[in-house]
């Protein structure tokens, strides 16, 4: 017996995430310039939108000296469900505010001494998402040919397509998930920071301690509506079942340094932030909740670089090495 599967896959996508970012500030100085204080508005507006359907058709062919059957998927002709078509259809849109303030003094002319503040952020978007898929109840994707004893031709092989597990005549069946949400949040955390800089003749070193508020998070509320058949001591039944999802990641920083040097136009730094990562509804391979990962390195950064003066006002930084970040990253700033 021979189970044929020909299958032709098409993708539609249409795509549009915007970012947009807007940062107000105003300063002043004080004491003949040793001491200046600023504050700002950091103003942040994204939209989220894609629509992806996927249409896939094909049939299922049984060919054996008794039998040779074939079944085709979207026929209009049969009276129960059996597309493989899936769709993904996200629109959030959302606006958010944060306020920032620094002071700076400068006790003597080679010494720096800086404090900063930005308020946590959080974006609750405004929107849906729905995500329709549909998929054959008798195909077992992650079979095993050989099964448990990696032997092939023993009773514990599986196959690709059990057909026995839907009705002859319904070979093509597919059972149906949905998922459908209107909740999407990020947050993103503020910070104490304060460094240290110095600067004299051709050497410059700075070092900083944030203290983060907050966490980076990503929370997700959806609603899993499950509808088909499955077989159960070898009678097929119908199942429709509805439950209600909460999934959030927490990236928890706990404390973030940076430093930098400067050797005349040679500069290397870099940054390690210090934290806990947090699940909520995740679960691992094994079907058991997620542990928490504490006391970790959340993320690093190393870059390496020089800049050079191009005239008098015109001054050039390029940005040999950033890991992560892109290579040789050329800034071109010119002082009007």
């Amino acid at each position: 017996e021979k189970i044929i599967i020909p299958l032709c896959i098409e993708s539609f996508i249409d795509m549009n995430f915007q970012f947009h970012e807007v940062n107000i500030a105003y300063g002043k100085s004080f004491l003949q310039d040793k001491l200046s204080i600023g504050a700002g508005l950091n103003i942040i507006s994204s939209s989220l939108y894609s629509n992806i359907f996927v249409a896939i058709d094909g049939i299922i062919r049984q060919a054996s000296e008794q039998t040779d059957i074939s079944a085709i998927f979207d026929d209009p002709n049969v009276d129960y469900r059996n597309t493989l078509d899936n769709s993904f259809d996200i629109d959030f849109r959302q606006k958010s505010y944060r306020p920032r303030f620094g002071v700076s003094y400068k006790p003597i002319d080679w010494l720096y001494l800086d404090f900063a503040f930005s308020s946590p952020m959080e974006m609750k978007y405004d929107g849906h998402l729905e995500i329709i898929q549909h998929t054959l109840g008798a195909l077992n994707i992650g079979y095993d040919e050989d099964g448990p004893d990696d032997i092939l031709g023993t009773n514990d092989d599986e196959e690709m397509m059990d057909l026995n597990y839907l009705k002859p005549s319904q070979i093509t069946y597919t059972n149906e998930t949905i998922y459908r949400s209107e909740y999407l949040k990020f947050e993103y955390p503020g910070y104490f920071a304060n460094s240290i800089a110095f600067k004299k003749k051709w050497f410059t070193g700075i070092i900083s301690y944030e203290k983060p508020i907050g966490s980076f998070s990503v929370h997700y509320k959806c609603d899993v509506i499950q509808d088909g058949q499955k077989k159960e001591e070898g009678t097929f039944i119908s199942y429709t079942d509805t439950t209600y999802k909460d999934y959030k990641m927490d990236f928890s920083p706990k404390h973030t340094i940076k430093f930098a040097l400067g050797f005349g136009p040679v500069s290397f730094g870099g940054q390690v932030l210090l934290g806990d990562i947090l699940y909520q509804g995740f679960i691992d391979d094994e079907g058991n909740p997620k542990e928490d990962v504490l006391d970790t390195i959340l993320g690093g950064a190393f870059s390496l670089g020089f800049g050079f003066n191009l005239s008098k006002n015109m001054h050039v930084d390029m940005n040999l090495i950033s890991v992560p970040g892109p290579i040789a990253r050329t800034t071109l700033i010119y002082e009007f």
